[in-house]
Order: structure tokens, then sequence, then C-alpha cells
């Protein structure tokens, strides 16, 4: 109820995953026919319901905002909609697996499917699919909780709550009918309205939130040059060799520096290179196939221009016989394609990962740990 008071200061608004936990603390799973028939331990339902409606109650006396994420019972929905009625500023959120799975789902032991709050029954899917449709829910929570393997791999007592969800909930709301429109609506709209976050239109003379992919940034200037050289015919000299490589290392080092400045430096030097190593295998998948659209479609000619300067280069060494010099040829033209493919891969990825390295160091020069964020 404090916290509930305190938001009214600045008009904030109370973020609530509804759950008695004296009620089926040990539970794995909805109780039920299904949990009874596997024996596990079950969470029932009212844990959920006892919860929305004691936070309703609150929320009324107080006379402040809630907002209740990862709703999961058709009886909680139903206190949700009474609270609306009523004229209390009361909003709720569902989770995509919530829409798709239910306990029956969980006869295999799919820890996979163990998440919180607990996949329902077959009815309380059935509402909450309706409930999207009448316009009754106000936004989509994904709820993401990636987990390592081991979290996963084991008994289903051990495992870990939770499932990916960022990269799947568009396909999945499209999969159970949801327009695009209608994602939008509850994915970024809605929530704006209920936590008072400014719109950002894209339209004329306003000022732009637009997200662009580092790593996309980053291929397009690796493209653009490789074209100049291309086009200009420089493509193999002598100094223009190391001009692609500098380009990755600056782009990718600043790519780590920007992104601890954007966290506000309270992320790890593990964090950082992270960051950068993510953006390069981004532009390492976009190089691979602009690699192989510049060597069938732009410069096709690159293929022989390329074994005619190795010839050169082997034959000013004089260190071979013009015998192996023809059997390398002979080698290069059969495998060229892999050499290509290989040298693009693995040299982005070794460049990337040392500039991901010195871009960790950069940025981490003034380390600040990720546990001091309530201190800063």
């Amino acid at each position: 109820m404090k916290a509930l008071e305190y938001v009214k200061a600045f008009q904030g608004v109370i973020i609530q995953v509804p759950d008695d936990t004296t009620i089926g603390s040990l539970g794995l799973m909805n109780e039920g026919i299904v949990s009874t028939r596997l024996g596990l331990p079950g969470k029932p339902a009212m844990s959920e319901e006892l919860m929305v409606a004691r936070d309703i109650k609150l929320a009324r006396y107080t006379e402040s905002k809630l907002h209740f994420t990862g709703v999961s019972s058709a009886k909680s929905l139903e206190y949700i909609q009474r609270a609306k009625q009523a004229g209390l500023h009361v909003s709720c959120s569902l989770t995509p697996f919530h829409l798709c799975f239910i306990d029956e789902d969980l006869m295999q032991y799919d820890t996979n499917l163990k998440v919180f709050p607990p996949l329902r029954s077959q009815l309380d899917r059935q509402v909450l699919r309706e409930a999207i449709d009448a316009g009754k829910i106000d936004c989509i929570a994904t709820h993401h909780q990636p987990h390592e393997w081991d979290s996963k791999t084991c008994e289903f007592e051990y495992a870990k709550p939770g499932m990916i969800g960022l990269e799947t909930c568009f396909g999945v709301m499209g999969s159970l009918g949801i327009t695009a429109e209608k994602f939008v609506e509850l994915a970024a709209v809605n929530p704006r309205k209920i936590f008072g976050l400014p719109f950002s239109p894209v339209e004329k003379n306003a000022t732009a939130d637009l997200t662009l992919f580092e790593g996309v940034i980053i291929t397009l200037l690796l493209v653009v040059l490789d074209l100049v050289a291309g086009f200009a015919h420089f493509k193999f000299a002598t100094w223009y060799r190391w001009i692609p490589t500098c380009l990755l290392i600056i782009a990718l080092i600043w790519a780590c520096i920007n992104y601890a400045n954007q966290m506000n430096n309270l992320v790890s030097f593990g964090n950082v290179f992270a960051h950068g190593f993510k953006t390069t295998a981004v532009v390492t998948c976009l190089m691979l196939v602009y690699t192989l659209i510049a060597l069938y479609l732009i410069f096709p000619e690159t293929r022989d221009v390329a074994i005619e300067e190795a010839r050169k280069q082997m034959e000013a060494k004089g260190n071979l016989s013009e015998e192996q010099i023809d059997q390398a040829i002979d080698m290069t033209k059969k495998f060229f394609l892999p050499f290509a493919i290989g040298g693009t891969v693995l040299g982005t990825l070794i460049i990337g990962c040392i500039a991901s390295l010195l871009g960790a160091a950069f940025a981490k020069k003034k380390p600040v740990s990720p546990f001091d964020q309530q201190t800063v």
C-alpha cells in the first residue's frame, strides 16, 4: 500500500506480477487434473486471483495506478474488468506463452514450458484469447527469460521457470490472428499511454526516435567501400588491403563504447564484449550475403582478377617452380568460392573478436560495477 501511495507524487504506476506466495509455495505447475496425473505439486490459480482482488482494493483505497502483468487466470481477468468498469486506474498485460500453451502441454515434463505464472487450463487460455479480441487486454508483455542449457536440461523440479519471448512474440501473435496494427497497439502504443511516456511519431519535423542496428550500419560502410574500390579498380592494390580491416576495428570499438555510454557505463567488461561480438556476428552474416552477390552479380570478374594477382605474387617471390605455381592456381580455381566464403567469415569473426576486446577495454577504462546502479 505504501508503494501505491508513494507513486502518486509523480503519477507513477505500480507493476505487479500477482502471486500470493503463501499459497502453493512449492507448486511447479498449475494445480489441477494434469498436475495430479504427473505427480507434481500444483500452484492454484487462486494464488493469483486473491492477490489481484487484494491489490484492486488497495488501488481503490489509495486512488493510485496499478498494472497487472502476466495475468493467466480467467477469474483474475474478470476482477480486472470490474475494476475498470468502476473507474479505477487498473490495467493488465498477458504473455504470448499463456495465449499458446496450456497445462496439458506439460504431459511430457517439458521443462521449456515451465514458466511463471504457470500455464493454466484450456478454459483459461480460451478466455484470454477472447479478451484479446474483445479489447479487454491493454498490453502484451513477453516476460522474456532465457536460460542457459543447464537450467532447462534437468529434472522438472530443478528447472528454472521462464522462456524466450522477444524473438517469437510478433510471430506468435500473428499465428493467433492478431493483425500487425493490433500488435503495435498492444506492444507499443498502449504501454506509452499507461505509463505516461511521450509518443514518437515518424513524421515531418518530428524529433527522430528510431533505432538503427550498428551491425547494419557497419556493413553498409564496408559494402560502400568495397563497391568504390571495385568500380575504381584499386580493390587489389597493396595500399588498400588494410583499409577495410581498420574501418571494421574502429567501427566495432565505437559500437562498444557507444553501448557502454548508453548504459551509463553500468555494464561489465563481459557485457560490452558480448555486445561487440553480437554486432560482429551481424556484420559477418551480412557480409557473407554481400560477398556471394558481389562474386556472381556485381563483380563476376573478381575470381579471374584475384587468381591472376595471386599468380603474379607467387612469381615475384621466385621460390616456387612454374609447375608448383600452376598446381596452386588450379587448386585456387577449384576451391575459390569456399576460400572466399571462409575468408570472409573467419576474417570478420577474428577481427571482430579482437576489436570487441579492445572496445570493451576502452569502454571500461573507468570501471563502474553494474551493482553500483543505485548510487549513480
